[in-house]
C-alpha cells in the first residue's frame, strides 16, 4: 500500500506545485533578490507618524525609502509595505509595556520574541542576522520579500498591546519608576525628532510639517484618552474601556483607512467588474470581438495604466502577455523579459530576443494589440514612425495595433534547426517568414512542400483542437508556450510535440486532412518528469 501521506488530499497539488516551480522564474530567491526586499529602518517610525512619508498618496509625491528622492537603498517593495501604525494608544501601550518589563511575563513571552524576531526578519539586508537566516534556516530562500513579516508583526504587536490593556484594567501594571517617566515619552520623541531630521535632509519639511502635527494630535490624543481610562476604571470601568476602544477605532479608522496605500475608492476600480463600461476596455473588447479568421487569437498587452489594470486581463478574458504575476514559466520570463508587473510604462522591460515591440517575437505571440499610458515610443526607444497604427486614445491612454503580429496557428512547409539557449542569451532570430517557416530544435526533414493550412476548431485552457489540411504534409505550429505537461494527437494516434520559434510549439503531420489534438495531462505529465530524474 502507498504510504499515508501519499493519500493526503494535498499529495497532489503540492507535488505539481513543486514540479511547476523548478520550471518558474523563481525556482529559488537568491539572496540580492531577497534583500531587495527588506524593510528600511526608517519605516520604523511609521508606528508613530503614519503618514510622514505619503505613503497614502500618488507614488510621485512619496517620499520615504525607496522612492525617487529616498534613492540608493537597492530596494523594491511597494510605498505601502512600510505603513506600520498600529494606532496611537496601542503604540503608547506597547513603550510603557516594553520599558516597565511586562512584554516579558511568561504568558506573552512568545509574542515578544516572535515580535522581535519578525522585526529582524523584516528589516532583511539591513542586519546580518537575516544572512544567517537565509542561509541556515529551510524554506526562506523560496520567499522573495522579508518586508512581508510585516503583516505578522502587525498581528503579533496587537496581541501584545491587547494584554498591557488587561494588565492596565486589572491593576497589575507596575507604576512606572522614575527613570521610565523619563525613557516613555522619551521614545516618542526621538521618533518624532528623526522625522524632523530626514525631513530636513531629504527638504521635505513642507510635506512632511502637517502629518508630524497630525501624529502630534493623535499621540497627545490617545494619551489624554489613557490618563481619563485611567481615571475611570476604578468606578467605570467598562467606561473606561470603551473610551479606548472608542478612540482607537476612530484613530486608526482615520489614518488606515481607505487611501492610496490601503485601498482605492470602488469607482477607480471599476474596470475589474464584469460589467465595466470603461472606454478603454469597451474599445479592447469591441476590436478582439470582431470577426476574424479561423487561425487567429490575438493578444493584447496592458502596460502604464495604474497597479490595479493588469488584473483586468482576468476579469475580461483578455489574453495579455505581461500580467501582475510574480511567478511565471522561466521560458516565458526569458523569452519576452517579462517582469512582476505593468502597472508603470517603466516596468517594461525587453529581451536580447524580444528587444521590442517590433520583433519577431512579438509577432508570434500574435500581439495585435497595445495599450499604454504614455506614448508607446516612451517605452520602446525603436520604435519608428509608422510601426504601429494609433487607432484611438481614451482617457486612461493610449491603443496601438500591430498590423504584423501573426495567427495562433499557422502552416510550416520549411523547417529550420536553431540552437534555441544560444538564440535566448544572445539574440538575432534568424530573418524569415514565419507565415510558412518554423525553427526547431531537432534536425527537420527537408525538401520542397507545397502551402497548407491550418485552423482552429477548438480552443479552452485544457484541449485545442486543429484542422490540418496540406498536399505534401509539414508542421502545425502553434504559438502557445511550450510546456512538457501538455501531449498531442494526429487523428488519434499520439504524436510527440516539437519546441518550435524557441517559444512554441509544432506537430509534424502527413499530407492530407488531419485532425491534431493537444490535451494539457498534468498529472501523468508530472510523472514523467518523475521517472526521468
Amino acid at each position: 500500500p502507498l504510504p499515508s501521506c501519499c493519500l493526503h488530499p494535498v499529495a497532489v497539488p503540492l507535488a505539481l506545485t513543486l514540479f511547476l516551480a523548478a520550471q518558474s522564474n523563481r525556482p529559488s530567491i537568491d539572496y540580492p533578490g531577497a534583500a531587495a526586499g527588506s524593510l528600511h529602518p526608517g519605516l520604523l517610525v511609521t508606528t508613530l507618524i503614519p503618514h510622514l512619508f505619503g505613503a497614502a498618496g500618488e507614488m510621485e509625491k512619496y517620499w520615504g525609502p525607496p522612492s525617487f528622492t529616498w534613492e540608493g537603498t537597492g530596494l523594491f517593495i511597494a510605498q505601502n509595505m512600510g505603513q506600520l501604525y498600529l494606532g496611537a494608544i496601542p503604540a503608547l501601550l506597547l513603550i510603557a509595556g516594553g520599558l516597565r518589563g511586562v512584554l516579558w511575563d511568561r504568558e506573552v513571552r512568545y509574542f515578544t520574541l516572535a515580535t522581535l524576531g519578525l522585526t529582524l526578519y523584516a528589516l532583511g539586508g539591513f542586519t546580518p542576522l537575516f544572512r544567517l537566516f537565509y542561509e541556515v534556516f529551510p524554506g526562506v530562500k523560496l520567499f522573495r520579500r522579508p518586508a512581508d513579516a510585516t503583516f505578522l508583526m502587525g498581528g503579533f504587536a496587537s496581541i501584545l498591546a491587547g494584554y498591557v490593556v488587561h494588565r492596565f484594567f486589572s491593576w497589575t501594571l507596575p507604576e512606572p519608576k522614575p527613570w521610565q517617566r523619563i525613557a516613555e515619552p522619551a521614545v516618542v520623541a526621538g521618533a518624532f525628532l528623526f522625522a524632523i531630521i530626514v525631513a530636513l535632509i531629504f527638504d521635505r519639511v513642507g510635506r512632511a510639517i502637517e502629518p508630524i502635527l497630525i501624529a502630534v494630535a493623535w499621540i497627545g490624543g490617545g494619551a489624554l484618552a489613557i490618563y481619563a481610562a485611567n481615571t475611570m476604571r476604578t468606578l467605570q470601568p467598562i467606561a473606561a474601556g470603551l473610551l479606548l476602544i472608542g478612540v482607537t477605532a476612530v484613530d486608526v479608522s482615520w489614518n488606515n483607512g481607505p487611501n492610496g496605500a490601503s485601498a482605492m475608492d470602488p469607482k477607480e476600480l471599476d474596470i475589474l467588474e464584469p460589467n465595466s463600461r470603461n472606454q478603454t476596455l469597451a474599445f479592447v473588447r469591441n476590436r478582439l470581438a470582431a470577426p476574424t479568421t479561423p487561425d487567429r487569437r490575438d493578444r493584447i498587452e496592458l502596460i502604464g495604466l495604474g497597479f490595479h489594470w493588469p488584473n483586468a486581463s482576468l476579469t475580461h478574458a483578455l489574453e495579455q502577455t505581461l500580467g501582475y504575476n510574480p511567478v511565471r514559466l522561466k521560458l516565458y520570463a526569458d523569452v519576452t523579459a517579462a517582469g512582476d508587473s505593468s502597472g508603470s510604462a517603466d516596468q517594461r522591460k525587453f529581451s536580447k530576443l524580444m528587444p521590442g515591440y517590433k520583433s519577431v517575437i512579438a509577432d508570434l505571440l500574435g500581439l495585435r494589440y497595445i495599450v499604454s499610458g504614455v506614448p508607446i515610443g516612451k517605452i520602446d526607444a525603436t520604435v519608428k514612425l509608422g510601426d504601429f497604427t494609433l487607432l484611438t486614445r481614451t482617457p486612461d491612454g493610449y491603443i496601438y495595433e500591430n498590423p504584423r503580429a501573426l495567427p495562433r496557428v499557422l502552416f510550416a512547409t520549411t523547417a529550420q534547426q536553431a540552437n534555441f539557449a544560444s538564440l535566448i542569451a544572445n539574440g538575432g532570430m534568424p530573418a524569415l517568414n514565419y507565415a510558412s517557416t518554423v525553427l526547431l530544435d531537432t534536425s527537420p526533414l527537408t525538401g520542397v512542400r507545397r502551402t497548407g493550412k491550418a485552423s482552429l476548431s477548438t480552443y479552452t485552457n485544457t484541449r485545442i483542437e486543429i484542422d490540418a489540411d496540406s498536399p505534401d504534409g509539414g508542421w502545425v505550429v502553434l504559438n502557445d508556450v511550450w510546456h512538457p505537461w501538455w501531449t498531442a494527437t494526429v487523428d488519434g494516434q499520439s504524436t510527440p510535440i516539437l519546441r518550435a520559434n524557441v517559444l512554441f510549439r509544432a506537430i509534424e503531420v502527413p499530407a492530407g486532412r488531419h485532425r491534431v489534438t493537444f490535451t494539457f495531462t498534468p498529472l501523468s505529465g508530472a510523472w514523467r518528469e518523475l521517472t526521468r530524474r
